[in-house]
Formats: C-alpha cells, sequence, structure tokens
C-alpha cells in the first residue's frame, strides 16, 4: 500500500477580528462566522481566535468527495503557532468547514508550501504546549 501524498497551503486569516475594522465589517464578520461555523465549539481556539493572522494546512491528495484536511496550524502575526489540530483538545477548525474541494480554498487566495515549514510549525507548537498532544502522538521527525 502506498502511502497518502498530502499538500500544503498557506492562507491569511479570512475573518480577521481586527479593531481597525469598521463596525459594520465588525457586525458582517460575526453574523458569517457564526452562520458558517454555527455547531463549531472548540474552547482553546477561540482563547486564541483573536490572534490567528495566517492558516497552515496539509490536505491529502487522495481522490474524495472533500478534500480530506489531515492537520492544521493556526500562527499569529509574528509567524508563531498559537493553535494546532488535531489534537487531544481539538479536533480542527477547517476540517469541518463544510468546504467540499479543493477549489474551496481558492477564495482565500492560498499559497504552496514546503512540508517541511509545514512539519516545524507543528513541531513548534507542541514543543510549546506541552500540556496538549497530537492526535495519535504523532510529531514528525
Amino acid at each position: 500500500m502506498s502511502e497518502t501524498e498530502y499538500t500544503y497551503i498557506e492562507f491569511l486569516e479570512p475573518y480577521p477580528s481586527k479593531s481597525s475594522a469598521s463596525l459594520k465589517e465588525k457586525i458582517l464578520t460575526r453574523f458569517f462566522q457564526t452562520i458558517f461555523f454555527l455547531f463549531y465549539v472548540n474552547h482553546k481556539l477561540d482563547d486564541v481566535r483573536h490572534n490567528v493572522y495566517k492558516w497552515q494546512l496539509e490536505l491529502s491528495n487522495e481522490l474524495t468527495d472533500k478534500p480530506e484536511i489531515n492537520r492544521e496550524v493556526a500562527l499569529n502575526e509574528e509567524g508563531v503557532p498559537i493553535w494546532a489540530a488535531p489534537s487531544l483538545k481539538n479536533y480542527g477548525y477547517w476540517f469541518d468547514s463544510g468546504i467540499t474541494d479543493l477549489d474551496g480554498y481558492t477564495q482565500f487566495s492560498p499559497v504552496m508550501i514546503q512540508r517541511k515549514d509545514f512539519d516545524q510549525s507543528w513541531k513548534q507548537y507542541f514543543k510549546e504546549n506541552r500540556n496538549d498532544r497530537p492526535e495519535n502522538d504523532f510529531i514528525p521527525a
């Protein structure tokens, strides 16, 4: 059986909660976030959500109805990982986003990144957050 191949993408936070946004923008952003993730509950991410600047995703290249998100990392404006999933505490943010094909991510203007860059963010998050562990204890060498 062959090893699964992955695509790595990075994109800016599509729903920023910056104070420079107008009241109308803040209301619309909150409305769409609520509609988009109506049943989403993740307290750890809620604690840091306002600091998310960009996302890194590891997507399966297997041909399926929906792109399989294997891992995801949220980074702040300095590029420091502040959240990662799946872990023992978090199942994922984009995992349950409702985006049904790889083209769905093009609305966020993603750029391709190298696996080593993704793995570096992943390892850094779990090194600095020892009270959380990746699901299945997967930390790349």
